[in-house]
C-alpha cells in the first residue's frame, strides 16, 4: 500500500508579505511555498486542509511549504488539533500562537515544532511522544526549559532562547539519550546545574550553545557526563577570569579521576571579560581544532607549561589587549591561522620558524616600519597579513614598505 503523502513543511502565520506567485485553485503557490488566506476548524477546515494538501502536491514541487495566514481552531481540542495535524506533516512552525499552553499528545506524529518569537506560549505540555525529535521555541513567555521534556526520548535538538530563563538543572534532558544539539543562548541564565545523578548519568549531546547568558562561573562537573561533546559555545556571558571556566579543559581529579572533554573540538569564549589566559589549561583537549576567544581583555597568550596539540588549526585572538606573545612552550604541528588583529602588540611575535604552514594576520596594532621590515618575505608569501593600499594612494604614516608593484603597507618609522 502507497504511503500517504505528508505535507515537508506547515506554516501558520498571522500575516505574511504577498507573494509573488502563479495561481492555482484557492492557493498562491511559488517553487517553494502554497499560501491559503483563512481556514476555520469549526466550518469545515479539516477537509479543506487535506484538499490543499492534495492540490499542493499536484504541483510536484520536491520540497515546499503550505502557509495558512490564519486559522481558528474553534471547537477543537488543541490536542486533537495538533494530532490531526501530524496526520498532514512532518513538520510545523507557528509564527504566532496565540494559547498559554502548547499540547503534544502522545499520537501526534509530527517530528518538527517550531514556535517562532511573538507569541504567548508559557508552558509546553508533551505526552509520551517517541516522534518528535526537533524541538524550537523562541522568545515565548516560558520560564523554564519544558520539564516535559523527559517524554520525549527520541529528540535530537532542542532550542530554546530568548527567555527569561536563570536556572537549568541538568536532569531535565535525564531522558533524552537522542539528544545531540542543545541551544540555550540569549536568555538569563546564571546557574547550570549538574546533573545528580553523577556518574550514572551520561548524554549524548555534542554541541552546546550557552552563549549571551549571564554566567559568571560554572560548576566544573555539568560536563562530566559528556563524552561526545564537540562544540561548546561559551561566548557572550561575564566570565570575570579564564579560571572559572576551565571546566574540563584542563585536567580536574575527582574522587582519583581524571576528567576532561575528549571530544572537543570548537570552544567559543569570546565576548567575556576574560582577563588572564594560560593556554596550558586546554593540554587535556587533544581533539581541539578552533579556539576562539576574541573581543576579551587578554593582555598576554601564552603557556606556562609544555602544550601540544595536535589537531590545532586556528587560533582567534582578535580585539583584546594584547601587548606580549609566547608560544616558546606550545606544538601546534597542524596551527595554519593564527588573529591576533586590534590588539597593541609593537612587534611580530617569532612563530614563523616554530609553525611554518601558520598564516598570521596582525592589522590592526600600532607596529612601526622597524618592527614589519625583517618580515618582509612572509608579507610577501601571504604569510603575514597587515593591512595594505594600492601603491598609487599616499600613506597617512609617515613611511611605508613596498609588498610588490600594486601593493605597500603604510607605517611609522
Amino acid at each position: 500500500m502507497e504511503e500517504p503523502f505528508r505535507v515537508t513543511w506547515f506554516a501558520l502565520v498571522i500575516a505574511s508579505p504577498t507573494l509573488l506567485s502563479i495561481c492555482r485553485g484557492e492557493l498562491q503557490c511559488t517553487m517553494w511555498n502554497c499560501e491559503f488566506p483563512l481556514i476555520n476548524m469549526s466550518a469545515g477546515g479539516a477537509a479543506t486542509l487535506r484538499r490543499l494538501v492534495d492540490e499542493a502536491y499536484e504541483i510536484q514541487y520536491p520540497t515546499f511549504a503550505l502557509v495558512i495566514n490564519k486559522l481558528i481552531i474553534g471547537s477543537f481540542v488543541s490536542s486533537e488539533f495538533v494530532t490531526f495535524l501530524g496526520r498532514l506533516t512532518d513538520s510545523i512552525e507557528f509564527f504566532q500562537f496565540h494559547d498559554a499552553v502548547f499540547p503534544l499528545p502522545s499520537d501526534a506524529s509530527i517530528k518538527k515544532i517550531t514556535i517562532t518569537p511573538g507569541s504567548k506560549l508559557r508552558i509546553f505540555s508533551a505526552g509520551r511522544n517517541n516522534f518528535l525529535e526537533s524541538l524550537f521555541i523562541g522568545s515565548t513567555l516560558l520560564t523554564s526549559v519544558p520539564a516535559s521534556l523527559v517524554n520525549l526520548p527520541a529528540l535530537k535538538e532542542l532550542y530554546v532562547t530568548n527567555y527569561p530563563i536563570t536556572t537549568v538543572h541538568m536532569d531535565v534532558f535525564a531522558s533524552n539519550s537522542q539528544l545531540e544539539h542543545v541551544n540555550l543562548s540569549s536568555n538569563k541564565i546564571k546557574l547550570l546545574l549538574p546533573s545528580t545523578a553523577n556518574d550514572r548519568q551520561t548524554y549524548s549531546i555534542q554541541k552546546f550553545d550557552l552563549s549571551r547568558n549571564q554566567l559568571d562561573h560554572l560548576e566544573m562537573t555539568v560536563f562530566y557526563s559528556m563524552p561526545k561533546l564537540e562544540r561548546l559555545v561559551l561566548a557572550h556571558n561575564v566570565f570575570p577570569r579564564y579560571t572559572y571556566i576551565t571546566i574540563g579543559l584542563r585536567t580536574l581529579r575527582r574522587d582519583g579521576r581524571l576528567v576532561q572533554i575528549p571530544k572537543l573540538i570548537t570552544l567559543y569564549i569570546h565576548g567575556n571579560n576574560i582577563k588572564q589566559l594560560d593556554l596550558s589549561v586546554l593540554q587535556a583537549n587533544k581533539d581541539l581544532m578552533f579556539l576562539l576567544m576574541e573581543h576579551n581583555k587578554f593582555r598576554t597568550l601564552r603557556a606556562s607549561k609544555p602544550l601540544r596539540l595536535n589537531k590545532l588549526k586556528s587560533i582567534d585572538a582578535e580585539y583584546n589587549n594584547i601587548t606580549s606573545v609566547n608560544f616558546t612552550l606550545c606544538d601546534f604541528p597542524n596551527i595554519r591561522s593564527i588573529s591576533l588583529r586590534y590588539n597593541r602588540l609593537k612587534s611580530i611575535p617569532p612563530i614563523f620558524d616554530r609553525f611554518p604552514e601558520v598564516t598570521l594576520r596582525m592589522r590592526g596594532n600600532p607596529l612601526s616600519c622597524g618592527a614589519i621590515q625583517p618580515f618582509k618575505t612572509q608579507l610577501v608569501e601571504g604569510r603575514l597579513v597587515l593591512s595594505t593600499t594600492s601603491t598609487e594612494n599616499s600613506c597617512s604614516t609617515t613611511s611605508f614598505i613596498t609588498i610588490d608593484s600594486d601593493w605597500k603597507v603604510c607605517c611609522d618609522l
